[in-house]
């Protein structure tokens, strides 16, 4: 199971993260450009959704990843979530 944490950043506050190379216990540093190309699924009638769930089907370097997210708390600025795929 993943825990996912997603926050929102000022214009100035994203510029002071990009100089930044060390967070908390993690060493940062410069990656090269991925594309990933992201497909949601559903119903027709949206039934994945209206139970809390969203159903990705990701494609990275010619790899498929599908997963199942559960949404578990919303907050104004972060959300947290699970994520069951077969491969984490």
């Amino acid at each position: 199971m993943e825990i996912e944490a997603k926050y929102t950043a000022s214009e100035a506050q994203y510029a002071d993260l990009l100089e930044t190379y060390v967070l908390g216990e993690y060493g940062l540093k410069d990656v090269e450009e991925q594309i990933l190309i992201d497909r949601y699924m559903d119903t027709p009638q949206r039934d994945i959704e209206k139970g809390g769930y969203a159903c990705r089907i990701r494609e990275k370097s010619g790899e498929w990843l599908l997963s199942v997210k559960r949404s578990e708390e919303r907050r104004v600025g972060k959300e947290c979530r699970s994520r069951w795929s077969p491969y984490h």
